[in-house]
């Protein structure tokens, strides 16, 4: 599903009570959805959505690869990733879909 789709998809959510008129209001409700999980997420703190799952930083240390082929050791420098744990609720409803 491509952005625009998935646009269309939540204004026909809250159309039908009348919350949202057009795509520019949906676009701007999921982007402050969107900004607001990030300025969290940037202090380093956890997102729990309950039943659906939690967005979390991780960090993860620095290390050595070696290239199995030249046998070339490498240093992957230390970094932070952005981890998306599925609730239960959630995963089992996926699962049964």
């Amino acid at each position: 599903m491509t952005e625009k789709e998935f646009m269309k998809k939540y204004l026909e959510s809250f159309k039908l009570d009348g919350r949202l008129k057009n795509i520019g209001e949906a676009k701007k409700r999921v982007k402050v959805f969107f900004d607001t999980l990030k300025q969290v997420i940037d202090k380093d703190e956890k997102v729990i959505f309950k039943d659906w799952g939690k967005f979390e930083i991780e960090h993860r240390e620095q290390r050595t690869y070696g290239n199995p082929r030249t046998k070339e050791r490498i240093i992957i420098p230390a970094k932070k990733v952005l981890k998306f744990t599925v609730g239960k609720k959630f995963a089992d409803r996926v699962k049964n879909s």
